[in-house]
């Protein structure tokens, strides 16, 4: 299988090493016009091209596009006519009406069509769906959801202002860039039927973006959300609560890089662990969801699953930046024909 990555930024290098690890060295190979491809192949030792055009003639099986999300659509379009499978970062566009051209093509098309969900693959969320899965609150009826961490704190060595993340003519936002947050509440809870937010540009950071989001959903199957974003906490932290009628699933994590986590089950009698690790490598997760996607096209057939949960996730966000902007509840748009959220 030839494997194409497209953007070799931080996300862009962590994929192509993970795919590196399983594949020969000739089977992966890069575009990147921003750093500049002959510094980028010095650097990587493998072939980098300067265009995707140029990346494209060499017929890759998969492209893996990672660059910032304003260029997810066209890349992930011209793949698609190329004939090639995708992987697409998070968010899959920056709103849903660009997004949805990308489903029509991918439906046409009749291949593997991924939006990164790795979160699905971290062992704490992991083991909250398959506490759930196993009744062991009974009927869930309130999640609690947050991710704080400052976006100064995000790239160590780079200046956060001139990413893409801080500025909202790229479209920066907490709410795309912690989207994971969302798919996590429709992946526990299932589809949302509406939305009523907050979301705020503090100016703490210097940049023109929203740092600051919450957010109450209402689920289809009956269970409320509550989430927090906001990308200006000075240490890094993430987790869920999930209260049920015969107890309480929660999870926590800290750190960055290696992370501590654990998740507990509680009731009136008290907590009881069911995972622990002081020092989780998060890499891990890259690996599990690397391994999924591989195997989903090494079986040969078109699977639009991953891509249509994340129109769902992006539908979320949107719905709550307009509850925002309109002061008032709003319903969830549906994320395109025939993907109802």
């Amino acid at each position: 299988m030839k494997h194409l990555v497209v953007g070799l930024g931080s996300i862009g290098r962590r994929h192509l090493d993970n795919l590196l690890a399983v594949c020969p060295a000739g089977e992966v190979r890069g575009v990147e016009p921003a750093a500049g491809p002959a510094r980028a192949a010095a650097e990587l030792g493998l072939q980098v091209w300067p265009d995707l055009d140029s990346g494209l003639r060499w017929r890759p099986d998969l492209v893996w596009i990672c660059t910032p999300h304003r260029f997810h659509v066209p890349a992930a379009l011209a793949a698609l006519k190329a004939g090639a499978h995708l992987f697409l970062e998070k968010p899959v566009a920056p709103s849903l009406a660009e997004a949805r051209p990308l489903l029509d093509a991918a439906r046409r098309a009749g291949r593997v069509v991924w939006a990164a969900c790795n979160l699905r693959y971290h062992p704490g969320p992991a083991a909250i769906k398959r506490g759930l899965e196993a009744g062991l609150i009974g009927r869930p009826f309130l999640i609690k959801s947050h991710y704080a961490y400052s976006m100064a704190l995000w790239r160590p060595g780079r200046d956060y202002r001139a990413t893409y993340s801080a500025r909202a003519a790229e479209g920066g936002s907490i709410l795309l860039d912690a989207i994971h947050e969302l798919d996590l509440l429709l992946w526990l809870a299932g589809p949302a039927a509406g939305a009523a937010g907050l979301v705020r540009h503090t100016g703490l950071l210097e940049t023109d973006v929203e740092e600051l989001a919450g957010a109450l959903v209402e689920h289809e199957s009956g269970p409320v959300s509550f989430l927090h974003l906001d990308a200006l906490r000075q240490d890094r932290s993430r987790g869920l609560e999930v209260e049920g009628s015969s107890g309480s699933l929660i999870w926590r994590s800290r750190g960055k890089g290696r992370e501590g986590i654990e998740v507990l089950r509680a009731d009136s009698r008290g907590q009881e662990s069911l995972f622990e690790a002081p020092e989780f490598e998060v890499n891990a997760m890259f690996q599990r969801q690397r391994d999924e996607v591989l195997s989903r096209v090494e079986q040969g057939r078109a699977d639009l699953d991953s891509l249509e949960d994340g129109l769902r996730a992006l539908a979320l966000a949107e719905a709550i930046r307009r509850s925002s902007r309109e002061g008032r509840r709003v319903e969830v748009e549906p994320a395109g024909p025939e993907v109802s959220v």
